[in-house]
């Protein structure tokens, strides 16, 4: 008789099990994985202004490449529930975008009875998950379900209980008989606490039907710390990932560095926000936008729908999983130069009338000016490092307080000789030291690479490498090099003005370049700087016609060594800066009453018929 109840009752679970599908397996996963193709998604649609619809905003999103929403399902049961999801489907359907929708009442719920120290009311959860699943069975705008957002992290007792739910769901799901993969961001912190908690959410993870996770550290100074998660992932199981939330410009981890490393995995992807908007997600965690900010930590576009920095778009539309072996990196250097809107911001504070000196410690003669540029040495650093830094740290003091700011300059052709990963490594060091700092101005990498070496090689990899690693300290002051180039004298009949007309081919021709300094190397250096900068001994004339050219990249431009030939050409050159806003940094000594008298003129364009 009990073998017979156990055969019975074996039969009925055999019975149960298969009217509802179990956890997609691993083949089942990577066909919905080709199924939807790449998901380029986009985080709570947030209103810009009281009034504006979701329907409004996903448009906007869909005019820029997004082709999903991840949001929070509203409501506060199941009715509201479902017909919140329903609404927000609508407009998707409308809009040719998929859905993916976070279930937040049982987080919420969860939290409220855990607070109070009550017994979960498990009844309640499986009649709401399967309520809510169950009326969407078949609906293939969900492309996924959320059933649980960033599970806490921080105490054993309470992951387990978190972590034993989250398999619950799951399985109501299952019993619910969803059509659309189950997920949670189970892992968005790579920091377990204990030993417990990490198995504890490996559990959890491994049924799931997809890897969802969250980074906003996938491109910061070590991409490890992203790439590390998406291991552990992996080693859990063989499966699709979708990284539900990225985007952290101040982490260094803007678009295009974060999809750089999401492509080799083939990850499909939601950033977060979309406008600016009440959430103030512009700012970073646990600060305020009260204060002003730049840049925009989340979001990819200002509150009137323009976008925040095109490049953003850019590596949106152009996302796709990487074929094996393709590199689809641009490069930190390219990604991470700031916008051109960013870099005149930075300079609002009016015209740089500085002085080049090459001692770090007496700045009392440098009447009139604002600035200083000083080169800094690599070999003093080499020497002692700790007592250089703090010998830096005294000079901006002192700089300070005559009121001016200071550009330090890092490398010369004195330095090339030195090993390549210890002049990369002193880059990042003292840019890291002194990231955040006002005193700073801007850095200057390097100061006119190829006027005293012909290794062009050399110096387009090293160029490369220093912006490489300046870029990953993610300094808040911008960035450049100051190339070896000048202009080909002029004859003294040449009309320089009227060769610059409007049809008229010139310009960049005239542009000479010495030892190791070539064409595609300036073009280079001046694309990868967030400030364009150039130096020169040269007539007045030959000066306008370099500033002219250096006008054309559409950003600020330094002239970081300025040494004018004959007392005429002082007047006439600054005459010429004013016009055309150039930052200047003078070798010759500039009167006092000259210098401080500097200012900038207003540009005008006028019509001509």
């Amino acid at each position: 008789m009990k073998k017979t109840l156990l055969i019975l009752l074996a039969l009925v679970l055999s019975l149960s099990a298969s009217a509802y599908r179990r956890q997609m397996t691993e083949k089942e996963a990577w066909q919905w994985h080709k199924r939807v193709g790449v998901i380029k998604g986009f985080n709570q649609p947030e209103p810009a202004y009281t009034g504006q619809t979701n329907l409004q905003i996903m448009k906007r999103a869909k005019q820029l490449g997004f082709n999903s929403v991840r949001f929070w399902i509203p409501g506060r049961n199941a009715e509201e529930a479902i017909a919140g999801l329903k609404a927000m489907i609508a407009d998707a359907r409308e809009c040719g975008m998929t859905v993916s929708p976070v279930v937040r009442n049982i987080h919420d719920w969860f939290y409220e009875h855990y607070n109070r120290g009550e017994e979960q009311p498990l009844e309640q959860y499986e009649k709401f998950i399967k309520r809510l699943v169950g009326a969407f069975r078949g609906e293939e705008r969900i492309v996924m379900w959320d059933v649980w957002n960033e599970p806490d992290v921080w105490d054993d007792d309470r992951t387990r209980l978190e972590m034993d739910i989250i398999i619950r769901i799951a399985d109501w799901c299952h019993e619910a008989d969803a059509t659309q993969p189950i997920t949670s961001s189970i892992f968005w912190d790579t920091t377990d606490k204990s030993p417990i908690e990490h198995e504890w959410r490996r559990k959890a993870e491994s049924k799931m039907d997809l890897h969802n996770f969250h980074s906003y550290e996938l491109a910061r100074s070590q991409p490890d710390n992203g790439e590390d998660l998406i291991r552990q992932l992996q080693e859990i199981g063989n499966r699709p990932l979708v990284c539900t939330e990225i985007l952290t410009r101040t982490n260094g981890s803007g678009m295009a560095r974060s999809l750089a490393v999401l492509t080799r995995y083939g990850a499909h992807f939601y950033s977060w926000g979309l406008y600016a908007n009440d959430s103030n997600w512009d700012i970073r965690w646990h600060t305020s936008a009260y204060d002003p900010y730049d840049p925009m930590f989340h979001n990819v576009l200002y509150a009137d729908g323009d976008v925040i920095d095109s490049r953003d778009i850019e590596a949106l539309q152009g996302y796709h999983f990487a074929a094996k072996g393709e590199n689809a990196d641009p490069g930190r250097p390219t990604t991470d130069r700031w916008s051109g809107n960013r870099a005149w911001q930075w300079m609002v504070s009016g015209p740089i009338k500085g002085k080049n000196t090459d001692g770090m410690d007496d700045f009392s003669h440098l009447e009139g000016y604002n600035a200083v540029r000083v080169k800094l040495s690599f070999e003093a650093w080499q020497s002692d490092r700790d007592s250089y830094l703090a010998t830096v740290d005294a000079m901006l003091s002192q700089a300070a307080e005559k009121g001016m700011t200071v550009v330090p300059t890092l490398l010369t052709d004195e330095d090339i000789s030195a090993d390549s990963k210890q002049l990369t490594n002193y880059v990042a060091d003292v840019i890291h030291q002194f990231y955040a700092d006002g005193r700073i101005k801007a850095w200057e990498l390097y100061h006119l690479p190829g006027r005293d070496t012909d290794d062009t090689k050399l110096l387009t990899t090293l160029i490369d490498d220093i912006f490489t690693a300046a870029r990953s300290e993610y300094p808040n002051q911008p960035m450049f090099v100051t190339p070896a180039v000048d202009v080909s004298p002029f004859a003294p009949d040449f009309d320089y003005r009227n060769a610059l007309t409007h049809g008229n081919h010139d310009g960049w021709n005239r542009l000479r370049f010495s030892g190791g300094s070539t064409s595609e190397l300036v073009y280079k250096i001046w694309s990868l700087s967030d400030i364009t900068a150039f130096a020169t001994s040269q007539p007045a004339a030959e000066v306008g016609w370099i500033a002219s050219v250096a006008f054309r990249f559409g950003r600020p431009i330094f002239c970081t060594e300025w040494e004018a030939p004959t007392d005429e050409d002082i007047d006439a050159t600054l005459e010429r800066f004013a016009l055309s806003h150039v930052f200047w940094f003078a070798t010759t000594d500039i009167e006092s009453q000259k210098a401080s008298k500097f200012h900038f003129e207003q540009i005008v364009t006028q019509r001509k018929r």
